[in-house]
């Protein structure tokens, strides 16, 4: 994602942070046009303080894209999230393909293969074209 957006700020969280050392690697997110959030577990929740940390995240006046590389069900106890991405590939190949899609890179042809309760259903998707060039 950095290498795509040298100017985007990119932090790294980790499960085992409490919650205040969670607030200083973020940082002011009012200074940002938009949060991406992506986890890589299979888990079926986030583990340690990260699943109030999103919620406190996605209720802020900032928008906040939750990315999935891992497990699509991660997103349901964040029903405020401004968008929601679900790759189903953890692997480096879901990585590129995601900053790419999200930096306009390449399309968006998605659809949910699942039903995730309270969020979306099988098939439900968006349909965005690529907004420039690949780098």
């Amino acid at each position: 994602f950095h290498k795509r957006a040298p100017h985007a700020r990119v932090v790294f969280v980790d499960n085992v942070l409490p919650p205040l050392a969670l607030d200083a690697v973020l940082g002011d997110p009012s200074v940002c046009s938009a949060i991406v959030f992506a986890t890589f577990t299979t888990n079926p929740l986030l583990n340690g303080d990260l699943t109030p940390f999103v919620q406190k995240l996605s209720e802020g006046p900032v928008p906040v894209v939750f990315v999935a590389l891992g497990n699509p069900y991660l997103v349901t106890p964040f029903p405020k999230v401004a968008a929601y991405m679900a790759a189903f590939n953890a692997a480096p190949t879901g990585e590129i393909a995601v900053a790419k899609a999200l930096l306009g890179e390449i399309a968006i042809t998605g659809k949910l293969p699942v039903s995730i309760p309270d969020f979306g259903q099988y098939g439900d998707g968006i349909q965005l074209p690529a907004s420039h060039t690949a780098r």
